[in-house]
């Protein structure tokens, strides 16, 4: 993984110091689960997301693309206590990921596997992923990603429409009025008679 401007292990548990200077990474001894992104499904984007462009010069953070292709992990194989409780102590007393003990990959593994692969085969349309998307695909992902930005500016044009309710509720007197006591008290004061200029109380 590209970590502050260099290739480092991936599942770094420790790093050495050598007598020369140089620093060895040192992988956690277990098993991963990992998926292939071929590099057409990422290189574009990626090259768009690589430079910080905040700072006066650009910043590389994620490093070149992977040419042969990218390992995403999945899963940690791993044995942990019930109900996991030694990743919460273990995050608890040391702010760090918790390995569990040795596992040797199993049936639990093969069926996650398994299930992953039948997913795949049963999709709708499924292209190869280093192969261009069919345009029947084009439009379908399109039309999803039309669906869910409609649902966006739905849902935050109500959410913005509950805050002025809410504001015009509490507050819509004190702009709409020229009534001192109101604008002084809010809008429960007392509601005995008085004039508006607030220096005569009327009997």
């Amino acid at each position: 993984m590209w970590h502050r401007g260099e290739w480092r292990a991936r599942y770094r548990f420790h790093t050495v110091a050598l007598p020369s200077g140089d620093q060895v990474d040192l992988a956690v001894p277990r098993w991963f689960l990992e998926e292939l992104v071929e590099p057409a499904q990422y290189r574009d984007q990626w090259n768009e997301l690589r430079y910080d462009w905040s700072g006066p010069e650009p910043v590389d953070i994620t490093g070149p693309p992977p040419e042969g292709g990218w390992y995403v992990p999945l899963a940690l194989v791993a044995a942990h206590t019930d109900g996991k409780a030694c990743c919460l102590t273990e995050w608890a007393a040391n702010r760090r990921q918790c390995w569990g003990n040795y596992k040797t990959p199993g049936d639990q593994e093969l069926q996650m596997i398994e299930r992953a692969v039948r997913l795949r085969d049963q999709a709708k349309q499924f292209n190869r992923p280093d192969e261009p998307m069919s345009q029947e695909a084009l439009e379908d992902c399109r039309k999803v990603q039309f669906e869910k930005k409609q649902k966006y500016d739905e849902d935050r044009a109500y959410h913005y429409k509950m805050i002025v309710e809410g504001f015009m509720h509490t507050m819509g007197d004190l702009i709409t009025s020229d009534d001192p006591t109101l604008h002084r008290w809010g809008k429960y004061h007392f509601l005995s008679g008085h004039s508006k200029s607030g220096l005569t109380l009327i009997k």
